[in-house]
């Protein structure tokens, strides 16, 4: 038996194990193995809670202008994605069920998203793309790992790890659209098609070069 830590993925964790086992010759001793893991397994993360809500919450706006939205939804997106990261974090640190915790993050976000579209229009922005923006608000809580994990099981017919692990991201997805669903409800949204934001293509497509940068970027700090 052993005590389970909190949730998430480390991607630089990830990539110290790959090059580890890359680099480690066949003479290397068990123990030299069980001191390298400790030290990867040790050492502190190389981001902050608030930096990296700040970078999910940019990494949402990019999402929304990918999605076609204009600046008030972009900006209330990122507002409204970085709250919800932040909530996520501050709640995965105490162990809590993780669709449980899934839903609420959904709630939060968009619900942060709502409030700050409707602060924007009573100061006068108008939103030509609500929908867009309001769903980018949420894209950080996809599952990505386990979802493409389980595809790459099926691919090398590992299909007890597939099946528990797409399972597992299935419903985290349901757990989403649940509290998606509430804000939605209470809210009145209608999330029906709507126009994108017109450009240039010029401009439009400068821009979106920018968005997938920073989506990327951000998307690395997690």
């Amino acid at each position: 038996m052993r005590e389970i830590g909190p949730s998430g993925i480390n991607a630089w964790r990830i990539a110290e194990l790959e090059q580890f086992a890359a680099t480690a010759g066949p003479k290397l001793a068990p123990s030299e193995i069980s001191v390298k893991l400790s030290e990867i397994e040790a050492t502190m993360a190389r981001y902050s809670n608030m930096q990296i809500a700040a970078a999910v919450g940019a990494a949402s706006g990019g999402f929304a202008f990918l999605n076609g939205a204009g600046v008030p939804e972009l900006v209330a997106a990122t507002i409204g994605g970085g709250c919800g990261q932040w909530l996520r974090l501050w709640l995965s640190r105490r162990q809590l069920n993780h669709y449980g915790v899934a839903a609420l993050c959904a709630v939060m976000a968009s619900g942060v998203y709502v409030l700050t579209a409707v602060l924007a229009r009573y100061v006068g922005f108008g939103f030509a793309n609500y929908p867009a923006g309001f769903i980018a608000s949420v894209l950080f809580l996809i599952p990505g790992f386990p979802l493409i994990a389980g595809l790459f099981d099926l691919l090398q017919y590992q299909t007890v790890a597939a099946v528990s692990r797409l399972v597992y991201g299935v419903a985290i997805l349901l757990a989403v659209a649940f509290g998606l669903s509430i804000v939605v409800a209470v809210a009145d949204i209608d999330l029906s098609r709507q126009p994108p934001f017109e450009l240039t293509y010029p401009l439009k497509l400068l821009l979106r070069a920018v968005a997938r940068f920073v989506v990327c970027l951000c998307n690395a700090v997690q």
